[in-house]
């Protein structure tokens, strides 16, 4: 990108699904063979609303569907590979099967990692956005709970307050 283009913006939404103090990970390779961790989702098409670009998203990118909750963060991220800044927004959602990554979609993997210890490849806006969610769980009185450590029963528990926003920006 050059000095003078702006980039284009685009909208963008972002699962969050946590069991206890984890967060449901995507591992996704890029074009150039790298592997990164993101949150699953991705852009918002024109026509769709937040929540119908993010079940889409789950189904493209996991094959399953959820229960898309509040909007819980969000965060911009200028991106690497295409001259675009998206505006992400994270919702709490509920999985309802075990998520199966598609590698067509560029997924290699989903994991659970501990939301203190959130891997080193992982988006940093991101990362950031969800670090601020589980830090300010413990002071807000925000529980991110599961009510079974099995896999194929997450779920993300009342809790987090309605309208709450992480704004994370990239330098």
């Amino acid at each position: 990108m050059s000095p003078t283009t702006v980039p284009r913006r685009r909208s963008g939404v972002k699962a969050l699904v946590t069991r206890g103090e984890q967060i449901l990970l995507t591992r996704e390779r890029r074009r150039d063979g790298s592997i990164y961790h993101s949150l699953p989702g991705g852009g918002v098409e024109p026509g769709e609303t937040p929540h119908e670009a993010l079940a889409r998203e789950l189904s493209e990118e996991l094959d399953c569907a959820g229960a898309i909750g509040d909007q819980v963060g969000s965060c911009s991220y200028q991106h690497r590979s295409i001259d675009a800044t998206t505006e992400y927004d994270l919702y709490a959602v509920t999985l309802d099967a075990v998520p199966t990554p598609d590698s067509s979609e560029g997924i290699v993997g989903v994991e659970f990692h501990n939301l203190a210890t959130l891997p080193e490849s992982m988006l940093e806006p991101l990362a950031e956005a969800v670090g601020q969610l589980g830090a300010g769980s413990a002071s807000q009185g925000v529980s991110w709970t599961s009510t079974d450590p099995v896999l194929s029963d997450w779920r993300h528990l009342d809790g987090t307050p309605q309208g709450r926003r992480c704004v994370v920006r990239r330098g």
